[in-house]
């Protein structure tokens, strides 16, 4: 009998030297419990490795000899021989060649995250939110770093935020607020919102 995960053995009543046993399913737990390294992913004959005790590989395309019929699966060394995982959908691995990880989607080992410089071991949430008013729908798109709101001011007790206007791509615009944000860190005075002589305003606090 095997575990229905990883397939690592199950003690059997009465069984001689249980602790052959054992220690197999400690080395599965360890290799596991360490985030699934492997050495590498696309190795298709393994009588060109010399492994030594703990080392895995995924099985390549089209193996041979011992990894035959095995394409896919976890090939983990213990002591003297190799045993195989199956692997399940979910199952993460880190590749030691190429220093990524991966995960098993039921099919293949696919990266664990893609796009950009992302770490593949993180990825970034993205909320939408969609408002429906009596005069126009708002709608929020935004991957959140770091958001700062003004603090309320004493009386209202209430932060307010305007919509802006249809504008170019990576521009902000509003035709409530005399400063337009532009491509390039650009600050731009919007006319349309001034209403005296003085467009922007910078005063130092203590």
């Amino acid at each position: 009998m095997t575990t229905p995960l990883l397939g690592a053995p199950e003690l059997v009543n009465g069984q001689d030297a249980p602790e052959t046993t054992v220690n197999e399913q400690v080395r599965y737990l360890e290799w596991a419990a360490a985030g699934g390294p492997v050495e590498d992913l696309d190795v298709s004959d393994p009588s060109t490795l010399t492994p030594t005790d703990g080392q895995a590989w995924i099985v390549g395309t089209g193996a041979t000899g011992i990894w035959s019929g095995k394409d896919g699966q976890v090939a983990l060394y213990i002591s003297t021989a190799f045993v195989y995982i199956v692997p399940l959908e979910g199952l993460k691995i880190y590749v030691k060649d190429t220093n990524t990880a991966r995960v098993f989607d039921g099919a293949d080992w696919v990266p664990l995250a893609t796009g950009g410089a992302v770490n593949p071991l993180f990825s970034v949430p993205t909320w939408d939110f969609n408002f429906s008013g009596t005069t126009a729908p708002a709608y929020i798109r935004a991957p959140v770093a770091m958001t700062i709101a003004e603090q309320a001011t004493s009386g209202t007790g209430t932060i307010t935020y305007e919509k802006s206007t249809a504008a170019a791509p990576d521009t902000f615009a509003s035709t409530s607020s005399p400063i337009a944000l532009e491509a390039g860190a650009k600050l731009k005075v919007n006319a349309a919102a001034v209403t005296g002589s003085v467009a922007v305003h910078l005063e130092r606090t203590a």
